[in-house]
């Protein structure tokens, strides 16, 4: 079982990272402080108001009615298109929903279809292509992102720093922290320090990562609430993936405190609890989970904590329900699909055949040192 969560942990980061570093083009993006590195890590000031995770939903819910309303006044506006597609696809990022990443891609195709030739929302369809793991399609789109006559700072950081992930991604780590390290100039952001320290981290430079993410919080706006949430389930995941469960379980809890309903900080508490063999807990914190969410990885939990628990045709009904939510992300979305899939077939179906085949299929799309372990 500790396989299974520890798969399933990083289709849960790399969702994470991908939804803090997407923030690098939007609006609302925070600058960098710049706090010298023996400063100490400031907590979140408590006092403040701070809003919970279904708060946080309901923002993006009115974003997106704000913005169709918006098409509607302004039907030949690409930028309008562009941002309603920014905002589905990060919603897609908060909250798991897999039809708001066909809704994104809708609308920056509408965006597109009236646009002016040779104009776009080329950095917008870059992200999503990033978001879903089409790493094939984003450094077109980039170039004609970056060729642009006016690229701001932050544009050319989101820019570099997309391609930085991608080849993360690839295995070309040296290429990766490079470019990491000119987003920085570009446009210094916590955010990409984040970035950093999960690529430090993968390729066992962890001294190094707790450093960069230590940077990166005391960069952190105090006031940005669910920003200081995901960096405490940051460091958690660093702390489990190096052994300490118990330093993990503190984080992730920090992370439910800061961030009170957010499903990504229960799902890791529920895993720890689970590695613990606290099954009861955990298989209670998966059930609220699942019906929440409907994430193939939590009915892939599931699923292996009814196995756990005994209930082999429960276990059964719940691995069949995540096959098929695979199958149909597969067909829709196939390179994000194929780590899914890959977990699901090792660890719950138990199928070797069909995991060798996306192992194979996940490796080809991104041959980094994950996909080849």
């Amino acid at each position: 079982m500790t396989l299974a969560i520890s798969r399933n942990a990083r289709l849960l980061i790399a969702g994470s990272v991908a939804l803090m570093v997407a923030a690098l083009a939007l609006p609302f993006s925070t600058p960098f402080k710049g706090l010298p590195a023996s400063a100490p890590v400031p907590a979140p000031p408590t006092a403040m108001h701070q809003p919970d995770y279904g708060t946080l939903v309901t923002r993006y819910d009115d974003g997106v009615e704000e913005l169709l309303a918006r098409t509607l006044r302004a039907p030949r506006s690409w930028l309008a298109w562009e941002q309603l597609g920014r905002t589905y696809r990060t919603r897609a990022q908060l909250t798991g929903d897999q039809l708001d990443y066909t809704r994104a891609e809708d609308a920056l195709a509408h965006a597109f279809a009236i646009a002016p030739d040779g104009a776009g929302p080329f950095l917008a369809r870059a992200q999503l292509n990033g978001s879903l793991h089409r790493d094939d399609l984003v450094a077109a789109d980039l170039d004609r992102a970056a060729a642009a006559v006016l690229v701001d700072d932050r544009t050319a950081a989101a820019t570099l720093t997309l391609r930085a992930t991608c080849a993360f991604h690839a295995g070309r780590y040296d290429a990766a922290r490079d470019l990491y390290a000119q987003a920085m100039k570009a446009h210094a952001d916590h955010l990409i320090l984040v970035a950093q320290a999960d690529l430090d981290f993968a390729t066992g430079r962890r001294t190094q990562a707790f450093a960069a993410l230590s940077a990166a919080e005391r960069g952190a706006d105090p006031a940005d609430t669910f920003g200081w949430a995901w960096l405490a389930v940051q460091r958690g995941w660093f702390e489990q993936e190096r052994g300490d469960w118990d330093a993990a379980l503190v984080w992730y809890r920090e992370g439910e405190r800061r961030m009170p309903g957010w499903w990504q900080a229960e799902a890791r508490t529920a895993g720890v609890l689970s590695h613990r063999g606290d099954h009861d807990a955990a298989l209670a914190a998966y059930r609220g989970l699942v019906a929440r969410t409907g994430r193939i990885d939590l009915m892939d939990a599931l699923a292996l904590e009814l196995r756990a628990h005994g209930d082999e045709s429960a276990a059964h009904i719940w691995s069949d329900r995540a096959g098929a939510a695979c199958a149909a992300l597969l067909a829709e979305f196939p390179e994000a699909g194929c780590a899914h899939g890959l977990t699901h077939a090792l660890s719950v179906a138990a199928d070797p055949v069909q995991a060798v085949a996306l192992a194979r299929r996940n490796l080809a799309l991104r041959p980094g040192g994950e996909a080849q372990t």
